[in-house]
């Protein structure tokens, strides 16, 4: 870890708030580090002045007035939960739904109709997968057949050399 790191997890560190890991990183850092570990030092001792120092006053009637007004509420909200009603244990029983003998066959029909159409469109994308990986399979052979070096012709004397020009080759 930097030093600019390392400063900006101190108070962190000091008060047990980073992980292990960071803490003993933190550590390692120290041994090798004096500016970070003065500062580190400096920190603690500010903390333990702070920790001395007396709470702020407040004054008698806020401090007497503040918890009375809670232990009212406190009060309060304890006899509403004595005197409420007890909840009911057991639910209401569901409303029980009629299916006529007409509604359950159009039903079986539409349910019939929807796995006949999903097995169809299934077996329509698995044909053009199967189709899609034969494609796949006769590119990569043609590929490979026109990267292919092709063998020179036997007879080199048929072809003549011509002079080089922009796009254009030798022969």
């Amino acid at each position: 870890m930097d030093c600019h790191t390392v400063r900006s997890l101190l108070v962190p560190y000091l008060d047990g708030e980073l992980a292990p890991a960071q803490a003993v990183w933190i550590e390692a850092h120290h041994e090798v580090c004096e500016p970070c570990c003065a500062a580190t030092t400096r920190l603690k001792a500010q903390s333990a002045q702070l920790a001395t120092l007396p709470p702020p006053a407040m004054s008698g009637g806020l401090a007497h007035d503040l918890f009375a007004h809670m232990d009212a509420d406190l009060e309060a909200e304890l006899d509403r939960i004595a005197h409420a009603p007890a909840p009911m244990a057991v639910a209401p029983p569901p409303k029980q739904h009629k299916v006529s003998p007409m509604g359950f066959v159009a039903y079986a029909a539409v349910l019939g109709a929807a796995l006949m159409w999903g097995w169809w469109g299934h077996d329509a994308a698995s044909t053009a997968n199967t189709q899609v990986e034969a494609m796949r399979v006769e590119l990569e052979r043609s590929e490979r057949l026109r990267a292919r070096a092709l063998p020179l012709p036997q007879d080199a004397q048929q072809y003549r050399t011509v002079a080089h020009s922009r796009g254009r080759g030798h022969l």
